[in-house]
């Protein structure tokens, strides 16, 4: 598996190894997370419990995301150094936007940092990769019938297994107060603050490519127009929006396909 900036080899040039992040069996973290919305992503009124979601097509504008890679340079101290300056110099030269190709997927940006910690006979090394723009695009699987659904599509169309759903019918704190008054504590009645909807379970496929295929589904299920209608176990639906994007951790891949933990947080509009 092969993994190159700017079409160079890292292994073949700067004997760069891919190894493994945190709780994960690949060298790259981040790398299939959604990024955040940016901008104005909903309105506040004082004057009630939950918020005015500003989800028009034009109002839905991401942030990038940070590719975390993960890797080892064996050698004396003098060999990696040197290896290390080359692989510097290398990104230090690029006069635009980089590519970053890995066996999961390409990314263009660049690099923000490196950052090697020197062990025995040899370091560990941490590439962050910037990517600023990132293409959200996917497929939505067929509508059907399930207990467990996301505007009509079943959780499993996207590979997505639900293992703890939070906060829904937690009561949320209550808005800010604007009062004072002397010599005590002043209070105001006032709102409660928007409901959340914590969703953490996993994503799985059969294969790396059918894996992607899920994924980039999600992206596309939570980064259209409008509030997204989620059904769970069949007796309560949840209006809501992203605005956070999601997470995808602790990713293995196997010659049985791929599975991972999936995490996202959701702005409720209404549950019934």
């Amino acid at each position: 598996m092969a993994y190159l900036l700017n079409s160079v080899d890292l292994y073949n040039t700067y004997e760069i190894r891919a190894g493994h992040t945190p709780r994960s069996n690949i060298s790259l973290q981040g790398c299939f997370d959604m990024p955040k919305r940016i901008g104005v992503t909903y309105k506040d009124w004082g004057d009630s419990d939950s918020v005015e979601p500003w989800v028009a097509a034009g109002e839905i504008m991401f942030a990038g995301r940070d590719i975390v890679f993960s890797g080892s340079i064996q050698g004396t101290v003098s060999e990696i150094n040197t290896n290390l300056q080359s692989f510097y110099d290398a990104i230090n030269a690029a006069t635009g936007i980089s590519i970053f190709e890995t066996p999961y997927n390409s990314a263009s940006g660049y690099v923000k940092s490196v950052n090697p910690k020197h062990v025995n006979s040899g370091c560990t090394l941490e590439m962050v990769f910037r990517e600023p723009v990132v293409a959200l695009t996917g497929t939505l699987p067929a509508s059907g019938s399930s207990a467990y659904t996301i505007d009509s599509i079943p959780f499993s169309s996207f590979g997505l297994y639900l293992s703890k759903a939070e906060q829904l019918h937690d009561l949320p704190e209550i808005k800010e107060q604007f009062v004072t008054k002397y010599g005590q504590e002043g209070y105001q009645i006032v709102k409660r603050k928007n409901k959340t909807l914590d969703m953490n379970g996993f994503v799985a496929g059969s294969s790396l490519g059918n894996f992607i295929t899920n994924v980039q589904a999600l992206y596309k299920v939570f980064s259209s127009s409008g509030t997204r209608s989620i059904v769970l176990n069949t007796i309560t639906t949840v209006v809501c929006f992203a605005t956070e994007g999601f997470k995808i951790e602790n990713i293995h891949y196997s010659d049985t396909g791929v599975i991972a933990k999936f995490h996202i947080s959701l702005m409720v509009k209404t549950v019934t």
